[in-house]
């Protein structure tokens, strides 16, 4: 998923939580059949596209060879919690 945030370039909570659903299943996918998942794979499965200002969710490119064609409607009730920590590293 980092690679993801690193090529999307932005932050973990301007993505919609349907996107960490769809790289999630999709990773799990892979990983069942020894396959790694990369960012030019999701690039070509979904393009990003603006949800609301300052974020950011996954549209199908292809409708008909999308590897998940329908998940439920966010409704607002399940938001991320992000804690931000501030460190010298």
């Amino acid at each position: 998923m980092i690679g993801v945030i690193k090529a999307l370039k932005v932050m973990p909570y301007q993505i919609m939580s349907a996107v960490w659903k769809i790289v999630h299943v999709i990773d799990s996918i892979y990983s069942k059949h020894g396959l790694e998942i990369s960012v030019e794979d999701l690039k070509y499965l979904y393009a990003i596209r603006t949800a609301g200002k300052g974020r950011f969710t996954f549209k199908a490119r292809n409708t008909n060879q999308a590897m998940i064609r329908d998940m439920p409607k966010e409704d607002g009730s399940s938001k991320l919690q992000f804690l931000f920590i501030k460190a010298d590293f």
